[in-house]
């Protein structure tokens, strides 16, 4: 079952009342004997004379009827009283006494309504038959009750009950208790902190699929965009050679012929510029390049051409990208689009190669219109 602070500091400053309870009766009692009781009564209505309040009331008769609140200020307010706990209990230097006075008067500032008023017989009678009254609510309180109930440790009750164990007892149990709720409540904390991540990362997850989707849908667009709208793709063709159109008009009058299967395999290199062709016949060339020696660009102020050469005649087109520039240790694939490149491929001529200088220009061995580059096709 859960205490609260409020509970365990109430159970506290029972014991404490308790111990106090015990140790002034005993003290008084070895000081002053059977009369202990009425000597006590005598120093209040002295305390009273000198302003202050009576503690002990007119109609108590014993130790029992002592609320935490007068007792505390028996110790605090009765110089005999005190002097009396000192003596039978060992506190006998003026420092240990001046601490000891000091935690009696901090309490009292902690003290809370009913429970600083309750007396030795209401705690005894609670005990019996439990109720809930208005405790000290206050941490430091607790703390504070343990230093004053630890000058006592060894008083016991008639039934050899240590009072100040029971105090560390009831301190102890609750700040374990705190500690396993703060762990249980950083526990659930840390949970959702977790589940935030997951829930998080899924999203991230989500996110990067819908993205993958839509850019492998523009791409799938973005080919047959280029298979079928031939305008756009062989804009820089411009004035096919007579025997292309020869071709062309042979391939119309004969009957049907099986589109062809073999491999695209060849390649050629230029002042340490490496094109490579290695595919499955298709109009759309992967032009691969690896680049050891200078820099290059292909084409300049317009796109570079490109000619191939099939067993039906010649064809042409454009690299897509004006101006492309390669770099010495470039290397990368560049795609070329023909309309239809029908019969057996036998070279691909890549022209307008220009060699840059130091500032990324052409040289003037290149500024004619650039060198050109086969590649012999198996």
């Amino acid at each position: 079952m859960e205490i609260t602070v409020s509970d365990a500091a109430k159970k506290m400053q029972d014991q404490l009342q308790l111990l106090l309870g015990t140790v002034i009766s005993v003290s008084m009692e070895k000081e002053y004997h059977a009369e202990w009781f009425e000597k006590l009564r005598e120093f209040s209505k002295n305390n009273a004379k000198r302003g202050n309040e009576e503690i002990v009331k007119y109609n108590w008769q014993s130790i029992d009827d002592f609320d935490f609140q007068a007792l505390l200020k028996a110790l605090a307010f009765l110089p005999e009283c005190f002097n009396a706990v000192a003596k039978c209990y060992g506190i006998t230097k003026p420092q240990d006494q001046k601490n000891v006075g000091g935690v009696i008067r901090e309490l009292m500032w902690y003290r809370n309504g009913k429970s600083a008023h309750r007396s030795i017989a209401d705690i005894r009678n609670e005990q019996e038959n439990p109720e809930v009254s208005e405790p000290f609510d206050h941490k430091r309180a607790m703390q504070t009750m343990l230093v004053l109930g630890q000058c006592f440790a060894n008083v016991t009750s008639d039934t050899g009950k240590c009072y100040y164990q029971e105090m560390q007892k009831i301190h102890t149990d609750f700040l374990r208790q705190e500690r396993d709720s703060e762990q249980a409540a950083l526990q659930n904390t840390n949970r959702k902190m977790r589940n935030l991540l997951i829930i998080f990362l899924a999203l991230i997850l989500l996110l990067l699929a819908l993205l993958g989707f839509f850019i492998t849908h523009r791409q799938a667009n973005e080919d047959t965009s280029h298979n079928t709208n031939a305008p756009i793709e062989t804009q820089g063709q411009t004035t096919p050679i007579q025997n292309s159109t020869a071709a062309s008009t042979t391939t119309t009058s004969e009957p049907t012929v099986p589109p062809a299967t073999d491999k695209l395999v060849g390649s050629a290199t230029i002042r340490g510029l490496t094109f490579s062709v290695d595919q499955e016949k298709s109009p759309v060339i992967q032009l691969h390049y690896t680049n050891e020696g200078n820099a290059f660009s292909l084409g300049w102020a317009s796109q570079a051409n490109v000619v191939a050469e099939t067993s039906e005649g010649t064809y042409y087109t454009q690299i897509e990208e004006s101006s492309m520039r390669i770099l010495a240790g470039d290397s990368g694939t560049i795609r070329i689009v023909f309309d239809k490149l029908p019969g057996t491929v036998k070279t691909i001529t890549v022209k307008n190669i220009l060699i840059l200088n130091d500032r990324g220009l052409p040289s003037t061995s290149s500024r004619s219109g650039g060198e050109e580059l086969t590649i012999e096709l198996e």
